[in-house]
């Protein structure tokens, strides 16, 4: 997976300049999750709405097909309180997605649909159980605390969908899964305790040089 999504930016980079480019800056909310599975049990923990922003670079290859690479700050975490243990994780990301956008020819070509690829870097996190605060560490195998520990980056795949509101206003709702477990290993197997990240939300664009029609 790693392979292929630097081969998709491979060939971004030597995509023809005479490609129609334009830079599109959005914010939003991302409403995070993380999936804990053991043998013995599958927990879905509480959403978390945290913010979304950064820019994407619209490379259009196509009438009706675009490719999408981005750089965002996201907020990802959950909330949990398992056995009567009040838990608020919170993890801030540095995300790279690259999105291939789809627009189906109707009349006002004002939907698009797509999917893609991301990779993201953790750069800092806190954890609140029972209302005492400490730092997340990242590693991938742990060091001081056993217990609050994470691997220090993801990868996964994304489905998203496009709305255009004006020519250059627009609005995007995206749903994306991790594909690594990011559990630092400890005494245990790595495929005992498997802790995936997921989300979804909403973010809102602003398409510069937009045309009509476009």
């Amino acid at each position: 997976m790693r392979t292929l999504f630097f081969s998709i930016i491979a060939l971004i980079a030597s995509y023809p300049v005479v490609a129609q480019l334009t830079v599109q800056p959005e914010i939003g909310v991302n409403i995070a999750n993380y999936r804990i599975k053991t043998p013995n049990f599958t927990y879905n923990n509480l959403a978390k709405g945290l913010w979304r922003a950064g820019a994407v670079v619209n490379i259009r290859c196509s009438g009706n097909v675009e490719i999408q690479p981005g750089l965002f700050y996201t907020g990802n975490g959950y909330k949990s309180s398992l056995y009567g243990i009040n838990e608020d994780i919170t993890i801030h990301c540095l995300e790279l997605p690259v999105n291939v956008l789809y627009t189906p020819e109707t009349k006002s070509k004002n939907l698009s649909i797509g999917a893609g690829l991301y990779a993201a870097y953790h750069l800092a996190g806190a954890v609140e159980v029972d209302g005492h605060k400490t730092e997340m560490k990242f590693a991938n195998k742990p060091t001081e605390n056993l217990f609050f520990i994470s691997k220090p980056y993801d990868i996964g795949w994304r489905l998203v969908s496009v709305l255009k509101i004006t020519p250059a206003l627009y609005a995007k709702a995206h749903f994306q899964m991790g594909l690594k477990n990011l559990y630092a290993e400890s005494e245990m197997p790595d495929s005992y305790f498997n802790v995936r990240n997921y989300s979804y939300g909403i973010s809102f664009g602003y398409c510069f040089n937009a045309k009509k029609g476009k």
